[in-house]
């Protein structure tokens, strides 16, 4: 049984302190506000970290941290874990400052939860008694059946940092605007004569993040993400998405990752631009016509499977799937898991799995629990053979796997450790969010003309977004940009009507599988509950799928 308190919050919006282009320079954070958005200079020669300093060193936080641990002991928890970050985010719209703590505590086996943007030792001494008298309280209320174990970890101290070649902080303002923006950039000459744009965006963070727990463990971090994209689109873009036409592609190598700044600037990146350039020129020489309703099969790129498949990641998670919170977060296509585990949901071809590790984004040695980080199979050959879980729910996911339970021959399908997948926002308790997750390409060459020609009659959708129920009642995709497959050959450009699904006829009917050369991205955002709601990102990787049977139905009606 857990309940989420929490104390009144310092400043959460983003908010400028100027209203031009220019902040003051090396702008520094009282640590009694939480987040601030620094408005920094349009060009500058000088890094951005110089207008961007961490507010706090490691000393201070693993301090802090301590500090909270023993104030929860000293007022009565029988345990107690906490995290505390100090974040920098940068991008062209500016950067952003946030600090913040997340504090759990437990009496006779019940939780409270207390989070907040004031790292000051009074403060979190304040809040760990508030929570203690929280869960003194419910633990007076619960049955002993609504108490929960945790499941136990090892007690384990050390730093870990994202191997990085360059600071994306020590990188000058200039230097960003020029891998970014698609008027005087990189890209932007040879382009433009081309007739294409480029519209790139990176944004990067940086942070330092500290986990303690009353068990002994004491873990310093120090992350470095960017979320990345690239788009390449025809220059008269503009009038083609009024008319619902909009000619544009995404560039496939340009994922996000974990790593500094030379991840923008690798030699492949510019041929990788060119070719989809050439691609968005072949498409836009197409003639095009509104399409008809009906059913088709198709073809979804890597960058638009990503988002479906991704749409299945609440459902995996084993506290939903448990039926938890069921009138706050819904019911789970994957229950109950007694009935799920080991069987056979998809097509045979889909391989899913949780990427923790470098270059993946969010990599991490351990999670927001404590507990060291391994990748982690979802879904192999269309069997369902994990959940996402935490300390919390992970026994009851080992009890539903005895010995014996499944064939020993489905990797991962009996899990012998937690899968190190918690992941707490500074304002939330840790969830079962994974931050990189990824689908297996085809070992066979497989590229998206070769895809076309096994598709024979369809649709071949690019970019976009998609909605799919977690309950698996259906979902639907709305792709930017849409080819009609005659004979194995695109033959003109579609647009109007959208795609409409029925989540357990569909999602088994992927009959073909792309190469690594088809491979895209997207960023999937994850509610998680706090104080308010706040939203944490996911990437997620898959080469491009073909289905057979999706709907095709009229605007209209899609949208009501």
């Amino acid at each position: 049984m857990r309940l989420i308190a929490f104390p009144p919050r310092g400043l959460t919006r983003r908010r400028f302190l100027g209203q031009s282009s220019l902040a003051l320079a090396g702008a520094v954070l009282n640590p009694h506000i939480g987040a601030e958005f620094v408005a920094l200079p349009a060009r500058s020669s000088r890094a951005v970290g110089t207008f961007l300093q961490p507010v706090f060193d490691p000393h201070t936080l693993r301090q802090l941290a301590t500090t909270a641990i023993e104030a929860a002991i000293h007022a009565g928890a029988d345990w107690a874990d906490v995290r505390l970050g100090d974040h920098r985010a940068y991008d062209s719209a500016g950067a952003t400052l946030l600090c913040g703590y997340s504090l759990r505590v437990r009496i006779r086996g019940v939780d409270a939860f207390t989070g907040g943007t004031e790292l000051t030792p009074e403060t979190l001494v304040a809040a760990a008694r508030s929570a203690v008298t929280i869960a003194r309280g419910l633990a007076s209320l619960a049955s002993t059946a609504e108490s929960l174990s945790l499941a136990p970890t090892p007690v384990v101290t050390g730093e870990w940092r994202t191997p990085v070649e360059i600071d994306p902080f020590a990188v000058s303002i200039d230097d960003h605007a020029f891998v970014s923006e698609s008027v005087g950039g990189m890209y932007d000459g040879p382009l433009l004569r081309m007739g294409c744009r480029v519209n790139a965006w990176y944004r990067w963070s940086s942070e330092t993040r500290v986990f303690a727990s009353s068990e002994g463990s004491l873990l310093t971090q120090f992350l470095t993400n960017v979320d990345a994209g690239k788009v390449v689109s025809k220059d008269h873009w503009r009038h083609q998405w009024a008319n619902g036409e909009r000619v544009e592609l995404p560039v496939p190598s340009v994922q996000p990752c974990s790593g500094g700044f030379e991840v923008a600037v690798r030699p492949d990146r510019y041929a990788s631009v060119q070719a989809t350039a050439e691609d968005v020129l072949r498409y836009a020489a197409l003639p095009s016509q509104l399409l008809d309703v009906g059913r088709q099969h198709i073809i979804l790129d890597g960058a638009l499977h990503a988002q479906l498949l991704g749409s299945l990641l609440p459902a995996l998670s084993l506290h939903r799937a448990l039926g938890n919170d069921m009138d706050v977060t819904g019911a789970s296509l994957f229950a109950p898991p007694e009935a799920v585990l080991g069987q056979q949901r998809f097509s045979p071809l889909l391989h899913c799995m949780v990427d923790t590790g470098v270059p993946h984004f969010g990599a991490a040695a351990w999670d927001d629990e404590g507990v060291a980080t391994t990748g982690l199979p979802l879904i192999v050959r269309g069997i369902v053979v994990n959940y996402l879980s935490t300390r919390a729910t992970f026994p009851a996911l080992a009890a539903l796997l005895p010995s014996g339970r499944m064939s020993n021959t489905i990797p991962g399908a009996i899990p012998g450790t937690i899968p190190g997948v918690a992941y707490g926002d500074l304002s939330a308790p840790p969830a079962e969010v994974a931050r990189s997750v990824s689908v297996r390409p085809s070992s066979n060459a497989c590229p998206l003309p070769e895809l076309a020609k096994v598709l024979g009659n369809g649709l071949l959708a690019h970019g976009g977004w998609t909605w799919m129920d977690p309950a698996g009642n259906g979902g639907y995709i709305y792709p930017t940009m849409m080819g009609e497959v005659r004979n194995g050959n695109i033959v003109r450009r579609v647009f109007g009507p959208r795609l409409m699904f029925s989540t357990k006829r569909f999602l088994p009917t992927l009959s073909t599988v792309g190469d690594a050369s088809t491979i895209g991205a997207t960023m999937m955002e994850r509610s998680l509950s706090g104080f308010p709601w706040v939203v944490t990102r996911q990437a997620v990787t898959a080469p491009a799928g073909h289905y057979r049977d999706i709907d095709i139905v009229p605007r209209a009606f899609a949208s009501s």
